[in-house]
């Protein structure tokens, strides 16, 4: 997979400006591909990297494929602007501004309330505007999983523990949308934690709930404790969890 700075895409949208055209938005993307590149071993933050994937719609289950395209994919000739559509929940400025840094969990032993799985930034302002417009789209609840949460466990050979979490768009819900080109935009933090005891206690809470809420917090520096901000949580019903 291959990462692209967030920064690349705001100056290669001044350079270009917005496409007029599909041959324009495909010249565009071309020459987006050319600023790609494997995210530099050993950064710490890649929560600040934004994951782009273009996909293909047949009117059935989405199938990603492996390899290059096949030829004349991206022939400028045979698209149009309007067969492009980017599906995604993640408002790129908004999460830029919030710098997301971790992820933490609080849980309730017994018949309590259900799990809260809480996102870290180290701006509180704009981490709250990302979860106040989701409940502003999608409400209090979001039971048709519009915002997509995985768990990617053992993603570091050094450490057993370690996981990666990807909030984003869900690849399956392709079959809902028109159009025949999709960039799914997503964010992504990798957590090392020395066990996995607040992982697991998390997932069998959900398992016993069958939803979990999530919400933003607020984390004045990479040393401070958290502090949750769960007036604008967002429940869900529905988690995503593999191994690497």
């Amino acid at each position: 997979m291959k990462y692209l700075d967030p920064q690349q895409i705001i100056d290669w949208k001044e350079r270009h400006g917005k496409p007029r055209r599909g041959s324009d938005l495909v010249f565009q993307v071309s020459e987006l591909t050319k600023a790609w590149e494997v995210r530099p071993q050993g950064e710490t933050f890649i929560g600040d990297h934004v994951v782009v994937r273009l996909a293909t719609k047949r009117n059935e289950p989405a199938v990603f494929g492996e390899g290059e395209p096949p030829e004349g994919m991206f022939d400028p000739e045979r698209m149009r602007h309007s067969d492009f559509r980017v599906i995604s929940p993640i408002d790129i400025e908004k999460w830029n501004a919030g710098k997301w840094r971790a992820v933490f969990f609080m849980t309730v032993d017994g018949n309590g309330p259900p799990p809260v799985m809480c996102l870290a930034f180290l701006n509180a302002d704009p981490g709250r505007a990302i979860f106040e417009s989701w409940q502003a789209l999608y409400g209090l609840d979001d039971p048709d999983g519009n915002v997509r949460i995985a768990f990617i466990r053992r993603v570091r050979s050094s450490n057993p523990h370690a996981y990666a979490v990807i909030v984003g768009p869900d690849p399956n819900k392709l079959g809902e949308q028109s159009g025949n080109f999709f960039e799914f935009v997503s964010r992504y933090q990798v957590m090392t934690p020395d066990s996995s005891e607040n992982l697991d206690r998390f997932l069998k809470s959900y398992e016993d709930h069958e939803r979990f809420l999530i919400g933003p917090a607020y984390m004045p520096s990479l040393t401070a404790a958290p502090r949750p901000m769960l007036e604008t949580v967002l429940g869900k019903y529905s988690l995503v969890v593999r191994e690497a």
